[in-house]
This record gives structure tokens, C-alpha cells and sequence, in this order.
């Protein structure tokens, strides 16, 4: 089994997923770089683990921008290389671990090729790495698009899964990609020519796709990038399925558990834009003309990411923004927005599945901050004992929102109905009491926040004095949405009361004598003097994430995205005039 496709497309995490199939076997880089003598002669305490795991380190110090964009480095010499690293030894190949103490470079074009040679060389390696060790399928990855024929020659029972991208961010992510490597070997390169070196390479790889009869052929299974972000499990399970193979329960839980411990930005966001192109003279809505008989042909969208801001560490973006958008769409959007952190409510993770929701947002190097719930819709019955069903919801609840590795869940309590405020308060309690050390092993922060008066059919924290003291008698944490207790008198009083429990901050504004209901504004276009109250929430110790929750007239009039990407614009020019970005230590 093979995976292909243009340079950052989702062929690596498609390899790494791949590989941890137990009934699957792929390359490994100690390996690749000390072939001999087999593996299979020397046992599990071979000394060319211990010398590739030594040259990584040097690596990955020589190079640490690296890891920003391709985190699997930090597998040393236990990683995953490319097909191509075992044509280094004939020199037909030149990747940069083949050549990192040599400060030249990259040849990435020019070098003598002979596919069938190199197809010898590959099985032949392969051969050599499966002697004498337990039968297993090979998972590979590598760049075999102009080789189709050599490829197929030397493996004609072999399965091929081609992933999809818009050409134009494979030339931005290569390009910057390929700088960062190069920045650790002979320091800073000419940008804009490395541009146009990849770009004329890519240019000459569509092509390639787009005139070869093989790509046609019934052993390859083509899939679009965006696809297989949004959900690589059940792609995975596609390509099985194309290649007549099971998916067993126990590759799928370790495929899974991959996504959960290897979030893609854990050495950082991998930052890069089209302006790399802009820069040389090209025209992005030209070169989207020039690649549309690719995207036809392949059915892949124009792909849109990063709006062109960067967005402070500390901003989540609720899903309430899109309140029409469906799991998929939220995720692209996100993506589209540069977030890293996201706010789901819990109909949404319990209806779409808590698993499937994690895996696409580890692998778009996302993760959700908390989750909203809605502990009873309409009035509190009088007895906690009558709400067992809405404590088993709060339960599961809980359950998915560890899944996600959400830090909190917030939620509304439901109405007092004909109780009073006092009675109401102690029935909720009671009734959530049996969810608070499962939460508290979960590691799942439980907390309820305030609304206005106009909520008070479905809920009893109807400012912040009262949700402060409900959460106290609860024992439970604090959730502020801003919107709702801007007018209160002794705010910042209020703040200091609530920060031993303050879980999350929610973000909007309000414009005087607006009265459309949900009347939200973007932060900067009200009277809520977000500058100062961002200042006293940290002065206070507040160390939580800024929910952005926008919705209503003003925001449908604007647009969705622009009017949140203004929203944490402003946002993050606020917090960074506080304080630099502090890591994140979720």
C-alpha cells in the first residue's frame, strides 16, 4: 500500500496513520540509513536505532524549524522517510537527511534518473528490511507521479492512494518548508527565487497528472486533500476497502490514538502564505485559472486559509458563529480563520461523534477549549431525584468532552419555574453533584455561565452576582459572558470575585440602541470597553481562552468571516499591547 501526492498534501500523516496498523510494516529511517546488516538478523537492540536516533538530535538541532511543519521528525530515528531516501545511496535522490552536514542547496532537479533502477534499488531494500522478521504488508509513501510505469512494473499488485491539493498552497507550503530546512544549512536562501523553483516544479507536476494515461488506472484511488483532513480515519478505511483489506478495530484505535497524542502543531503553527507568490509578480486568481482543469479533474476547491492574521494564542472561535454549518464546515472554516482552539456544544460532539470530531481537529492542529450544555431546556423540576435523566446527559457529556480534551464544560441550567431563586439553585446543585468527581477525574473543569434577563425561561444565572454565587453553592466553575453583565455595577469587583473560578471569557459587543435580539457586535464597534476589561480579567489572573461567541444582525450583515476575523483582530492586538503570548500549557 502506497500513498502519493504533491508535496504537502497529507501524504506524511496518511504514512504515519498507516504505519501503525500492528498488521502493517513501513520504512524507518535507522533503517533507510544503515541498511546492513538486515534488521531481521540483529534483534530489537540493533546499534543503528540508537546511531539514527543520535543523527536526528544533530538534525533536528541543525534544523528545528523543521519540526514546525513536519512534527514527525521528533520520532528520530524510529521515523517515517519518504521512498526516495533509499535512492540516496546511488545519488539519484538528494534529501536533506542524506546530506544535512553538507551546507549546499537542495538538488531538487537535474540529477541523473533511471525509474527502473531506482524501482530495483527500492525492492530490493525492502527485501533486505522483511528478511527473517514476521510477514506484514508494507505501508509506503513516496513521490511516484512521474514514475508510474517503473512503479507499477516493479509492483504490480501494489495499491495507490493519491491525495489532491490545491496546487497553489502546495507551492506556498513547499516553498516555506523547504526554506526552513535550508535556513538550518546554509542559512537565510533567496525566498522569491525558492519560489519560483518550486512553482516551476509544481507546474510541471500538474502537468504530468493531468497527461499520463496511468493516473487513470483502477489500482490507484484518488482522494481530496480537504477530504481527507476533515476525517483521515474513515479515508483510511475507504482506501482499505479499495484495496480489498479490513480496517480491524485495533488498527482504527491505534490510528486514533495516534491523531490524539501527535497534534500537528505541537512544535508550533507551521506559518506560510501565497504572498510568497504575490512576491515574485504572480497573480493568484491567474494561477487558480491556470490549475483548473486540475481541480476538475480531481473535483479539489480552491482552498482558502489563514485570513491573513495571527491570531492571538489565547482566542477560541465558538460554533455558535456558524450557526447553520454542519462538523465538516465548521472545521474547514476554522482552518480558513487560523484558530487553534474551538468551542462546540455537546449536541453537536454527542450527535457527530466525540472521536471522529478529535481526529479531524488534531489533524488540522486544533483543539476544543470547551463545550456548551444545556443541563434541562425550561423550568428545574422541584426534585433533584426527578432529573436523573438530565444527570446522565451531563455525564456523557462529560465523557465526550475528555474525549476532546476540552478543558470545560459550561452550561445553563434551566429554568426556576415557580421556585425561587434560592430553591432552584439548590436542586441544581443536587442534581449535578453526582457528575463532579467524574469530571474531576476527566480533568474537565465544569462551571456555568451568566445571561441576561431574557434567558430566564431556561435558566437562573441571569447576572454575574448570581452566577458567581450559584457556582460557589455548586461548587463549580465560572463562565463570563461579557455581553450579558457589561451594565453591572462593580465590575471589576466582580471579576476578582469569580477569577478563583473563571474557566472561560466570551467575546462580543454591544451597540447602544440596537434591540434585535441575539444584537451582537464585533469587539471595537460597541461601548464595551474591551481594552480595560482585558486588562483587569489578567491583572486578576485570568489564564483561560477569549471565546469569540458573535452572532446576530450585525454579524449576518457583515459576513461570518469577516466579521470574526476583525473580532480577533482586535482582540489580539488588545492582548498583545497587555503581554506577549504565553505557551499554551493545555
Amino acid at each position: 500500500m502506497f500513498a502519493t501526492g504533491e508535496p504537502r498534501s497529507g501524504t506524511t500523516l496518511m504514512h504515519a496513520l498507516m504505519s501503525v496498523d500492528p498488521h502493517a510494516r513501513a520504512l524507518r529511517f535507522w533503517e533507510v540509513m544503515y541498511p546492513s546488516p538486515p534488521p531481521g538478523t540483529t534483534g530489537a537492540d540493533d546499534p543503528h536505532r540508537a546511531r539514527a536516533d543520535a543523527d536526528w538530535r544533530e538534525i533536528n538541532a541543525k534544523m528545528p524549524k523543521w519540526l514546525h511543519c513536519h512534527p514527525y521528525n521528533d520520532m528520530l530515528g524510529n521515523g517515517l522517510p519518504e521512498d526516495e531516501r533509499t535512492w540516496a545511496f546511488d545519488f539519484r535522490v538528494m534529501t536533506p537527511t542524506a546530506w544535512w552536514r553538507v551546507p549546499m542547496q537542495t538538488l531538487s532537479m537535474g540529477l541523473p534518473t533511471d525509474p527502473a533502477a531506482q524501482y530495483s534499488i527500492h525492492k530490493a531494500m525492502l527485501q533486505q528490511f522483511q528478511y527473517g522478521r514476521p510477514k506484514k504488508y508494507w505501508a509506503l509513501k513516496g513521490f511516484h507521479g512521474f514514475r508510474l510505469q517503473a512503479f507499477f512494473d516493479a509492483y504490480p499488485d501494489a495499491n495507490l492512494v493519491w491525495l489532491h491539493r490545491d496546487p497553489v498552497q502546495v507551492v506556498a507550503s513547499r516553498t516555506m518548508m523547504m526554506a526552513d530546512i535550508l535556513d538550518g544549512i546554509v542559512g537565510p536562501i533567496d525566498l522569491q527565487a525558492e519560489t519560483r523553483m518550486h512553482l516551476a516544479m509544481t507546474r510541471a507536476s500538474i502537468a504530468n497528472t493531468l497527461a499520463n494515461p496511468l493516473v487513470n488506472d483502477p489500482r490507484i484511488l484518488h482522494v481530496r486533500y480537504t477530504d481527507f483532513v476533515a476525517d483521515p480515519v474513515e479515508i483510511i478505511r475507504r482506501y482499505y476497502k479499495f484495496c480489498g483489506r479490513p480496517l480491524t478495530t485495533g488498527a482504527e484505535m491505534a490510528m486514533r490514538n495516534y491523531l490524539k497524542d501527535n497534534r500537528g502543531d505541537r512544535y508550533g503553527k507551521f506559518q506560510y502564505s501565497t504572498k510568497l507568490l504575490t512576491d515574485i509578480d504572480e497573480n493568484i486568481d491567474a494561477l487558480h485559472e491556470e490549475f483548473a482543469p486540475f481541480r476538475e479533474r480531481f473535483g479539489v476547491a480552491i482552498e482558502k486559509r489563514g485570513l491573513g492574521i495571527k491570531m492571538h494564542n489565547r482566542i477560541s472561535v465558538h460554533s455558535i458563529c456558524f450557526p447553520a454549518a454542519g462538523i465538516e464546515e465548521l472545521c474547514r472554516n476554522w482552518r480558513e480563520l487560523g484558530t487553534s482552539r474551538v468551542t462546540f456544544s455537546s449536541l453537536q460532539v454527542l450527535d457527530y461523534g466525540a472521536h471522529k470530531i478529535r481526529d479531524m481537529l488534531n489533524a488540522a492542529g486544533q483543539r476544543t477549549e470547551t463545550v456548551a450544555h444545556v443541563f434541562r431546556s425550561g423550568p428545574l423540576a422541584s426534585r433533584a431525584a426527578d432529573m436523573r435523566q438530565e444527570t446522565g446527559h451531563l455525564a456523557r457529556a462529560i465523557d465526550a468532552a475528555a474525549t476532546l480534551g476540552a478543558r470545560s464544560i459550561y452550561m445553563l441550567t434551566g429554568g426556576r419555574g415557580a421556585m425561587g431563586w434560592e430553591d432552584a439553585a439548590t436542586v441544581f446543585s443536587e442534581a449535578i453533584a453526582p457528575c463532579l468527581p467524574m469530571a474531576r477525574d476527566a480533568g474537565v473543569a465544569l462551571s456555568v455561565e451568566n445571561t441576561s434577563p431574557f434567558h430566564a425561561h431556561g435558566h437562573i444565572g441571569n447576572n454575574l452576582r448570581d452566577t458567581i454565587t450559584l457556582a460557589e453553592m455548586a461548587e463549580i466553575g465560572v463562565c463570563i459572558d461579557y455581553f450579558a453583565c457589561w451594565t453591572e455595577a462593580g465590575m471589576r469587583q466582580q471579576i476578582t470575585r469569580a477569577m478563583p473560578r473563571c474557566v472561560l471569557v466570551q467575546v462580543s459587543d454591544y451597540v447602544l440602541g440596537d434591540r434585535a435580539l441575539p444584537c451582537r457586535a464585533v469587539p471595537g464597534d460597541g461601548t464595551i470597553p474591551w481594552p480595560d476589561v482585558l486588562r483587569w480579567l489578567l491583572e486578576a489572573g485570568y489564564t483561560g481562552a477569549f471565546d469569540l461567541e458573535l452572532l446576530g444582525p450585525r454579524i449576518d450583515q457583515e459576513g461570518l468571516m469577516a466579521a470574526i476575523t476583525r473580532a480577533a483582530e482586535y482582540i489580539s492586538k488588545c492582548l498583545r499591547r497587555l503581554g506577549p503570548e504565553a505557551p499554551d500549557p493545555h
